[in-house]
């Protein structure tokens, strides 16, 4: 069995399944950088309850003009002795990992990942593009969020072999959950009084980026022109900086009565949150991915994803709608059609079949067969 090294950020819930996946089919070890990541809800040691995978933490570091340099990547290399060494970016675990192999003349093939979507990838210049272009040209290869990513890198990059495995749930421990939702998902539609409406979702932190505000104008919109006004209800589950102007636009575009803050969740009661919706959105100008997406998708739940999203590429016309989230016409025709021919939520939520368009199961197993 290959001896897989994985350099990673603190653990997020979106790849707790990635890699228990891959420390069956590998000798691995997956060695975080940090210990906690403060923009997740649930805490590192939360998750990690879940871990069937070895993993240890690069605790020495020091901080350089704001960032955290983490110490001993060479030494975690020369004791794991990998055949594969996984990175995560074009961070500093990437540069130690390519310098160790260079310098000491080992063999071990080196890959990283990297969450780009196309804009992010195409406002990459000067040095920074000139340091990835170097990095792309001497490691064996990249793993990209979408089959789009690895085409615009194949036409774009020098890069030698190339990937694509989405940030996505694996589908069979997802439904195995189901279960436990059940009861929170009828909870959050007793509470905030959802049975029969046509209830609009938004997960996430509430920041510039998501474009929440525009969400909000978009869905007054629609509502002005629904014959039963109170048959809609928006709901935006999390917390973040941009509340008070959010709910200033709502009271401004005269919906605070039908736009919901129930307040930030984690585990079972989130994934709940999911199975009240008739409809997710996820608006936002810039996103690398976008997991909310396919946790939308695993629940049944049809979509409308920003073409600026790198989750667009989980989007079908069976599944739901790509739009131009900056452009309101746009953003509100496309809500309007989706809500249109949505279903009400009934009392305990709904039960739908999968949405997703693609196997986690199937592209794990493509993955080992590639780093291998």
């Amino acid at each position: 069995m290959s001896r897989l090294l994985i350099f990673h950020p603190a653990l997020a819930p979106y790849r707790l399944d990635f890699f228990n996946a891959l420390g069956k089919m590998f000798d691995c070890k997956v060695v975080f950088l940090q210990r906690q990541n403060d923009e997740l809800l649930i805490q590192q040691q939360e998750l990690l309850k879940n871990a069937t995978f070895r993993y240890e933490y690069l605790d020495q570091h020091f901080k350089l003009f704001g960032r955290d340099i983490n110490l001993g990547y060479w030494q975690t290399i020369r004791a794991f002795q990998p055949d594969v060494v996984l990175c995560c970016e074009y961070t500093l675990s990437l540069w130690a990992a390519l310098a160790y192999r260079t310098l000491h003349r080992k063999k071990f093939r080196l890959y990283t990942m990297t969450d780009d979507s196309q804009d992010m990838a195409e406002a990459r210049q000067g040095g920074k593009r000139r340091r990835q272009m170097y990095l792309l040209r001497h490691i064996d290869g990249l793993v990209t969020i979408s089959p789009e990513m690895a085409d615009w890198y194949e036409q774009n990059s020098p890069a030698r072999r190339l990937f694509s495995f989405p940030i996505i749930r694996d589908e069979e421990r997802f439904r195995a959950e189901q279960s436990l939702i059940t009861p929170f998902a009828a909870t959050h539609v007793s509470r905030w009084q959802l049975e029969g409406k046509k209830v609009c979702l938004f997960v996430g932190r509430f920041v510039a980026l998501k474009n929440l505000r525009a969400l909000i104008e978009a869905f007054a919109a629609v509502v002005r022109k629904e014959e039963e006004k109170d048959s809609l209800r928006l709901v935006l589950v999390g917390q973040g900086e941009e509340k008070d102007n959010l709910l200033k636009t709502a009271e401004e575009n005269g919906v605070a009565d039908k736009v919901l803050f129930p307040g930030a969740y984690g585990g079972h009661e989130l994934m709940a949150w999911y199975r009240t919706a008739s409809v997710f959105v996820l608006g936002s100008w810039q996103e690398a991915f976008g997991a909310v997406t396919n946790e939308a998708l695993l629940s049944g739940c049809r979509v409308m994803v920003s073409r600026y999203a790198g989750s667009r590429s989980l989007v079908t016309p069976e599944n739901g709608r790509v739009f131009d989230s900056l452009n309101a016409d746009d953003f509100q025709q496309t809500l309007a059609s989706l809500l249109a021919t949505a279903t009400s939520t009934p009392a305990d939520g709904f039960e739908r079949p999968s949405l997703m368009p693609v196997s986690f199961q199937e592209r794990i197993r493509a993955l080992s067969e590639f780093l291998q």
